[in-house]
């Protein structure tokens, strides 16, 4: 295989195996992250003038 493709047969597989690997671990470590605080839950309104 030509030099300037055969990035493809070792990057692209490596690059999706980390996305489905970090996929995966958001996926279990999901239910144990805490909420996000919604917007203007300091007691404060938000002043847009």
């Amino acid at each position: 295989m030509p030099r300037d493709v055969a990035f493809l047969d070792a990057y692209i597989p490596a690059i999706v195996l980390l996305f489905m690997l970090g996929a995966a671990i958001t996926w279990v470590l999901d239910p144990f992250w805490p909420e996000p605080a919604s917007i203007g839950s300091c007691g404060t309104r938000p002043s847009f003038a």
